[in-house]
């Protein structure tokens, strides 16, 4: 059996990894600022002995918000969650929002045209159904003793 390749797709703006292992190493991991960055749900992957299943946390984002591709045998799940505007004069938040960017190499042994996929209290669940196993075909000496003769331009 083969697996899904999982892996992440950090910023592609140094600064906001510095501020996320900054905001880590002092904050406990919660961010300071209100400017959008990059984030990483979290997700649980599944391989069944038909299908792929792959639930991703992802709350408070509305569906429209959510593209998922496929491409050259990569699914990407990508979006963005905007913060919370508030008029304070303290903002501190713990919440995940900005853009979020997720990859799956999949296995060859995958049917793109039936995968289906649904969002339900903030997770997102991804179903990839397996094809199935092609069987290899006997021949048995004799066979289709014609078909040769068609090939060959011979006629009976």
């Amino acid at each position: 059996m083969k697996s899904i390749n999982l892996y992440r797709t950090r910023s592609l703006n140094p600064w906001n990894d510095f501020q996320r292992e900054f905001d880590h190493l002092f904050y406990g991991g919660q961010t300071r600022s209100t400017e959008s960055t990059y984030w990483s749900p979290k997700i649980d992957y599944y391989e069944l002995e038909d299908k792929y299943l792959i639930n991703m946390e992802i709350p408070g984002m509305p569906k429209d918000q959510i593209k998922i591709e496929f491409f050259d045998g990569v699914m990407t799940v990508s979006g963005e969650k905007n913060a919370e505007q508030k008029e304070a004069n303290n903002f501190y938040s713990e919440r995940s929002h900005g853009k979020f960017l997720r990859s799956f190499t999949l296995p060859k042994e995958t049917d793109l045209e039936k995968v289906e996929s649904s969002l339900e209290d903030g997770l997102l669940t991804i179903v990839i159904p397996k094809v199935e196993a092609k069987k290899p075909k006997e021949l048995r000496v004799g066979e289709n003793k014609g078909l040769l003769k068609k090939l060959l331009g011979e006629s009976k």
